[in-house]
């Protein structure tokens, strides 16, 4: 089925590409891999995560797209029934149905069909809440690093997390989350495709301005605020983050204006 996975295969595609030095943001180089991985070219294959999931995601390159995605589908569940039993615990509702109603509600079914990063982003911020109420702020804000992987959609309700618990321990969350925002992107810097956060950048003002455009999703609402991105912040990035790579790897001299009409994962 065209539709099964099509999330999953999205990231492993744009891992693909940036693995051999290609630019995971452009509609053109991700087609070309989508011929050469499944035959055919999907109506969406853009994704608006940064360059440090892809390197994250490339361990599932070692095997093929089915079988990343039954791992996928597996590591997702276990994280997110487990995220809801910690909730549970510290709500006192850990033997109630409700938590078991909302892991197998329609949005839970829809995000596993497409092999979303939702159902591991929704464990990681459960999971953070529960530490946070634990008084353990350090480890909660490492946890909603990790859940900016999709920035687009995240951005705002790990602000307003940390704010609405500014004093119960948030400071020190929202200092944490920071840290390994940072720590995850340096990281990330030698091993992606040259000028990776300026096209990224760009990639997250493109999507911004798709808002009334296409038809929406939950992520449409990061169309508030990424037409507010600088127009030339991605251009600097790019253009600073290529200097430092050798000629030869590069695969274009900049970032086409035009994209495809499809919206991100």
């Amino acid at each position: 089925d065209g539709a099964l996975g099509q999330d999953f295969n999205d990231f492993y595609v744009a891992a693909s590409a940036q693995q051999q030095g290609q630019n995971p943001y452009d509609g053109k180089v991700l087609t070309r891999f989508e011929q050469q991985l499944f035959g055919q070219a999907s109506f969406s294959n853009t994704v608006a995560s940064p360059p440090a999931f892809f390197v994250a995601f490339r361990p599932f390159l070692a095997i093929t797209p089915r079988q990343g995605l039954i791992v996928w589908l597996l590591l997702s569940s276990v994280a997110l029934v487990s995220a809801l039993r910690a909730l549970g615990r510290t709500l006192g509702i850990a033997r109630g149905g409700l938590l078991w109603a909302l892991a197998a509600g329609p949005p839970t079914i829809i995000a596993a069909f497409l092999g979303q990063i939702s159902l591991l982003l929704v464990a990681c911020y459960l999971r953070a809440i529960v530490l946070l109420h634990g008084r353990r702020p350090l480890p909660a804000g490492l946890l909603l690093g990790l859940t900016l992987v999709k920035p687009h959609l995240m951005i705002v309700p790990v602000a307003l997390l940390c704010a609405l618990s500014w004093r119960q321990g948030g400071r020190r969350m929202a200092a944490a989350t920071l840290g390994c925002v940072a720590l995850l992107c340096l990281a990330a810097i030698p091993l992606a495709e040259p000028g990776s956060t300026g096209h990224w950048i760009d990639a997250l003002r493109r999507y911004g301005g798709t808002f009334d455009r296409w038809q929406p999703d939950i992520s449409s609402l990061a169309g508030i605020y990424l037409p507010y991105l600088p127009r030339n912040l991605g251009r600097a990035l790019s253009t600073g983050s290529a200097s430092r790579r050798t000629p030869q790897t590069r695969t274009s001299t900049g970032w086409s204006p035009r994209w495809p009409r499809s919206w991100p994962s």
